[in-house]
């Protein structure tokens, strides 16, 4: 990722803001390629947003959108960018109920632009976190790839296997660590990670390495690699029925449980602080 694109993404941004009339809480990559080590000739910008609507919306008859799309061709060399996010008050659910791709947008290591209520959600998203409906998440997400996209097909398109993998070692190499802690962005230092705490064979690693290192083959449909497919089968074994509770905790400290009516109330006092600093008749400036 070169300056000219994190310039020219920044540009988009307040561009849609300009036009759209709402404005951005924060807006970053998604777990994607260009966050996993993966990206190739063909890999677009995947930035994924929290935004707030005008004031007016809130108070209107009319619901206003929860979810938001645009997509930007690719102009003088630079790759396609998918823009893509959440209302604030969605994305508030969301968080509560701990999805994984809000939260890895807020986890992102590349902001494009942001705002003071970033840390806040940060904050509060990883003091309520549902550590078993995080890890059913990815094991389903990592389930339904390999079900889909993989295992009944003879010529599988080689990143669905970084698509299968990533959820599965984040669930696995959550599991070894203490409450609080993200998984490694970088798919390779993801499985280096799992290989330290919980151990993946050589060969596992090997296989790994080489899906990364050959970047240009994942847009590609090519034959089944072998020790990928019994290693995510073997993942999906393992991960079965875990729940979170055998997390490691910190030394001295306790686990602050809430009450789903606590958590909800924390979630409804901040999202209303964001739309109620954020919201605006007026269009944001550029």
């Amino acid at each position: 990722r070169s300056i000219s694109d994190e310039d020219a993404i920044e540009a988009i941004l307040c561009e849609i803001e300009q036009e759209e009339g709402f404005r951005i809480v924060h807006a970053g990559y998604s777990h994607s390629s260009r966050t996993l080590g993966t990206a190739h000739a063909g890999s677009d910008h995947d930035v994924k947003l929290i935004f707030v609507l005008p004031r007016s919306v809130y108070f209107g008859l009319r619901r206003g959108p929860q979810t938001f799309a645009r997509s930007f061709e690719a102009v003088e060399g630079m790759a396609p960018v998918e823009v893509s996010g959440w209302e604030a008050r969605h994305a508030c659910r969301l968080l509560m109920d701990s999805n994984p791709a809000v939260l890895a947008m807020l986890h992102s290591p590349v902001v494009f632009k942001t705002t003071r209520w970033a840390s806040t959600l940060m904050s509060l998203a990883t003091e309520t976190m549902d550590i078993d409906m995080l890890l059913s998440a990815w094991r389903w997400h990592g389930l339904k790839t390999f079900q889909n996209f993989i295992a009944d097909d003879e010529s599988p398109i080689r990143k669905r296997y970084v698509h299968a993998l990533r959820p599965l070692l984040c669930h696995t190499w959550m599991r070894s660590q203490p409450k609080g802690k993200w998984p490694p962005h970088l798919l390779l230092d993801l499985a280096c990670g799992v290989a330290e705490a919980v151990g993946l064979s050589s060969r596992d690693m090997e296989a790994v390495r080489a899906l990364v290192a050959n970047s240009e083959n994942l847009s590609r449909p090519l034959p089944h690699v072998t020790e990928l497919d019994a290693l995510i089968k073997r993942l999906l074994a393992d991960t079965k029925e875990k729940p979170g509770s055998v997390f490691i905790t910190t030394s001295g400290e306790s686990e602050k449980q809430h009450s789903r009516g606590e958590v909800e109330s924390q979630w409804h006092a901040l999202c209303a602080a964001i739309v109620d600093d954020l919201s605006s008749a007026e269009t944001p400036p550029s």
